[in-house]
């Protein structure tokens, strides 16, 4: 058997990476998750500002593989670089052969001395990977940010469509995400610079995807749709052997004005129509538990699905504060 090689992911290692996620559960105690990333195993590096993704290969072909980006963010009301780690996964036949800490550990080499604290979400239910993270590092945020899954169904055309957000309003727009999410870990306040650098990186997630609702002519309302279903299928297998699959759709940068709570939720039901009539079967948000949006949106049929947040590298615990931190679904 020859040695373990670690390199950079191309789009030629496409086909091999979508066959390796897919024959490679996530095992969640008596349930998995299988992903499938047809067409394009890569999509979600488009979004992301400083990614890479390696892949371990061993006799020519992929036994496992592991990303990471980089970006500026706000932890605890300090500038910070932080390092998320994602897409890790490895071959069956391969697994508990060291190939998960070597993809790790070239990662975090490649950006040691560059970034002040390196993180990755884990599912409470897969014991393997949690058990890995607390032997590196037991610090974590003391409450963990909550990705909800609300679920679609098949709908015909929708009949009305929610208003599309124009370039000019940017700094309105802007405004309402940073209101709502400000002094919150992991985010950053947008400016309408920034904002709009981040609607030109992908053609998937662009003004277009930027819905508002209105009065007098005003947002008081705005959430980005991101059709994340169209590379990704998540196969769900309960403890019962019962499967369902589903492709999402995906909030990002939402916010409201002040007391504007029912027109956000309204925006999203929109969106929740629009993404079914798309053919999704679940919309994705992360929505602050002790928020009112989050209790105005507990009536809509969803499952919620608790994700930690873990910060492995920091000499001394984050300066972050107790509250949820800020989950952008670019970065999970």
């Amino acid at each position: 058997m020859s040695d373990l090689i670690i390199r950079e992911a191309t789009p030629a290692d496409n086909d091999a990476l979508i066959d390796l996620e897919r024959r490679s559960p996530l095992i969640l105690g008596e349930a998995r998750l299988v992903f499938d990333r047809s067409p394009n195993f890569l999509a979600r590096r488009e979004l992301q500002e400083h990614g890479c993704m390696l892949v371990a290969e061993r006799d020519g072909s992929p036994t496992g593989v592991m990303a990471a980006a980089w970006y500026e963010t706000l932890v605890g009301g300090e500038l910070v670089r932080a390092l998320y780690v994602h897409h890790g996964r490895v071959a069956v036949e391969y697994q508990r052969s060291g190939v998960a800490t070597a993809l790790a550990r070239a990662l975090v080499e490649r950006w040691l001395g560059h970034v002040d604290l390196v993180y990755w979400y884990v599912l409470p239910d897969n014991q393997v990977s949690l058990a890995t993270i607390y032997r590196v590092s037991p610090r974590r945020w003391p409450v963990g940010p909550v990705c909800q899954r609300f679920l679609l169904e098949a709908q015909g055309p929708a009949e009305g469509a929610p208003s599309s957000a124009r370039p000019a309003q940017a700094g309105e727009v802007t405004g309402l995400i940073n209101r709502t999410h400000s002094g919150r870990d992991l985010f950053m306040p947008y400016t309408p610079e920034r904002f709009a650098a981040r609607l030109s990186r992908s053609t998937s997630y662009g003004w277009r995807q930027i819905f508002v609702r209105e009065r007098e002519g005003r947002p008081v309302a705005v959430a980005g749709l991101w059709d994340l279903g169209s590379t990704l299928n998540v196969v769900r297998t309960d403890e019962r052997g019962l499967e369902t699959a589903s492709r999402p759709a995906v909030i990002l940068d939402y916010g409201f004005a002040e007391g504007e709570e029912r027109e956000m939720a309204a925006l999203l039901d929109d969106l929740g129509l629009l993404a079914a009539a798309q053919g999704r079967q679940e919309l994705w948000i992360s929505l602050d538990p002790e928020s009112g949006l989050y209790d105005l949106m507990q009536d809509r049929p969803h499952a919620s699905d608790s994700i930690l947040a873990f910060n492995v590298t920091a000499a001394e615990p984050l300066p972050g504060r107790s509250a949820t931190p800020y989950l952008d679904f670019v970065y999970w």
